[in-house]
């Protein structure tokens, strides 16, 4: 007799394709599973790149503050009893074989003449030292301090701070004013109480009768201030641009400065550096110094106007004439950013920004009556809030992420833990359809028919 097959033919084919459709759906998911883990990790990845941050801002109760930078800029800077007079000058026989430069170095006046600083400031001058057209002078810490009427004398000893004196060139085409002038800025080591009386913690005096000796000169005669973090050093560069106030004869100014501290990530983009040394303006500024010198055109340049760090590559101008076209090349550069643009001079991480407001009322006037009509000028200095605000950039996401974020995808989505869910999912279904569907299961026998 010949074999036989059972009459459910239609099962048999039935349960022969089941193998197939499973392989083919669980080979769908993991193809679908791991095109959509690799869009993932490249989501993962542009983000890390992208390097996102948290801002996290907090506000802190302090007693003191690192003290600013205080840059005085008179205008002019030329001492009142030297009575020069540029037009004048420039028709002497000695103006013919030197400079205006070296003029000024004659006639500049002493910041010791021009600026009387208050007994809480606890500094003074002490040594000097001077290299290019950069002079650094000591302060000496107060020891003794003795007051005369309404004068203080103060004497010694250990240095608190410096003073940075630099000479800049005012980019004006009048020719009937000076072309220089000179900066003090005031670098104190000592932090600074906060929340004190406005008009008892910190005042400058500065003397106008020492810059001025016509009722015209006190009209025109002014000084700048700059309120600026003390890791920056003073330039005149367009990047550089610190809050100032403008200060006149016989007048009183109450002066409001209210500090934030910033430290931000260093970026692939956009990188800033940790040194607490550095300087970002001071980068700047010997960069441009380096670019105008390779200026064909510019014929010399007054070693004066240097930093402390630059390198003279130009002669030094000896006369007149060749000072004037290096004055108008001047000019022309300071307007052109271009040469800016390529300095490779990465931004400090941490940073302080000093703002400064000036109290409308004339809340210290009485402090300073017996001294209005003296010819000064009096700046009141006060951190009037205690409570300073802090921003800190934190990383939202490190390389330590970035790579157990990339592992969890292609462990969950790729590795044995996607097989085995499938393998569970597809015994569970398998099983469901016995219980459902027992008919469709049954074993076929094969019957021998004799």
């Amino acid at each position: 007799m010949g074999k036989v097959d059972s009459v459910r033919e239609p099962e048999v084919v039935s349960r022969q394709k089941r193998p197939v459709f499973r392989i083919t759906v669980k080979a769908i998911v993991i193809v679908v599973s791991a095109a959509l883990a690799f869009r993932q990790v490249i989501l993962l990845v542009e983000e890390y790149a992208s390097f996102p941050t948290n801002t996290l801002y907090v506000i802190e109760d302090t007693e003191t503050v690192r003290a600013p930078a205080f840059t005085i800029c008179p205008k002019p800077s030329a001492r009142a009893n030297s009575k020069f007079s540029l037009e004048t000058w420039k028709d002497e026989k000695t103006a013919k074989q030197s400079t205006i430069a070296e003029k000024f170095n004659d006639i500049f006046i002493p910041f010791e003449d021009l600026i009387k600083i208050d007994p809480l400031f606890k500094s003074w001058i002490r040594n000097t030292s001077t290299m290019n057209g950069e002079t650094i002078m000591t302060l000496s810490q107060i020891k003794n301090a003795s007051t005369i009427n309404g004068e203080t004398f103060m004497t010694d000893s250990n240095g608190t701070g410096d003073w940075r004196e630099r000479t800049f060139y005012r980019r004006a085409r009048n020719d009937s004013r000076l072309p220089y002038y000179k900066c003090l800025t005031m670098f104190l080591m000592d932090e600074m109480s906060t929340g004190g009386k406005p008009c008892k913690e910190y005042f400058i005096g500065i003397n106008f009768n020492a810059i001025t000796t016509t009722k015209l000169d006190a009209r025109s005669a002014k000084v700048e201030v700059f309120v600026h973090d003390q890791r920056e050093k003073f330039a005149r560069l367009y990047l550089f641009e610190p809050e100032n106030i403008v200060l006149r004869n016989n007048t009183v100014t109450t002066l409001l400065i209210r500090p934030e501290f910033i430290e931000k990530q260093n970026r692939w983009q956009d990188p800033c550096t940790l040194d607490e040394g550095y300087s970002y303006s001071r980068c700047m500024e010997k960069c441009f110094w380096k670019n105008i010198q390779l200026d064909k055109d510019l014929p010399c340049l007054n070693p004066s106007l240097l930093p402390e760090e630059a390198i003279l590559l130009k002669p030094k101008c000896q006369d007149i004439e060749t000072e004037r076209k290096h004055l108008q090349k001047l000019t022309t550069a300071y307007e052109n950013h271009t040469l800016l643009a390529y300095c490779n001079c990465p931004k400090r991480c941490k940073v302080a920004d000093y703002h400064i407001f000036v109290d409308p009322s004339p809340a210290c006037q009485e402090e300073f009556d017996n001294y209005t009509d003296a010819g000064y000028a009096w700046l009141a200095i006060s951190f009037p809030s205690k409570r300073v605000p802090i921003f800190l950039e934190k990383e939202k996401v490190s390389l330590t992420d970035l790579l157990a974020n990339i592992g969890g995808i292609i462990g969950i989505c790729l590795g044995v833990s996607l097989v085995g869910l499938f393998e569970f999912i597809d015994r569970a279904c398998a099983f469901i359809w016995r219980k459902l569907f027992p008919w469709a299961t049954a074993v076929v026998d094969v019957v021998d028919k004799n």
